[in-house]
């Protein structure tokens, strides 16, 4: 089987190729700067994510472990915190073909 795992350079993403691997999958990794992978792609724009799925043709899962969020303080967010997270950790993994 292959999958694609987006967001495969961070913690999160190690640990999942790891153990993607190990169970004999076929991973194609990708991340935002794609240094540390066979791709790159910006989960915020739908003409990277078109051109990712071009490039690697057909697939059977996508595994995605990436995203940007806020750490802060409740007391310490503003609403740019929140623009930033919504857009991206949540939005970003919601694409359609």
């Amino acid at each position: 089987k292959k999958i694609i795992l987006i967001g495969a350079s961070g913690t999160i993403g190690k640990a999942t190729l790891t153990t993607l691997k190990n169970n004999g999958y076929n991973v194609v990794t990708a991340s935002f700067s794609g240094s540390t992978t066979d791709y790159s792609v910006d989960i915020q724009d739908p003409s990277s994510i078109k051109e990712l799925f071009e490039k690697v043709g057909s697939f059977d899962a996508l595994v995605s472990t990436t995203g940007k969020v806020a750490f802060k303080s409740i007391a310490e967010i503003e609403q740019s915190d929140w623009d930033l997270s919504l857009s991206n950790k949540l939005l970003g993994h919601l694409c359609t073909r």
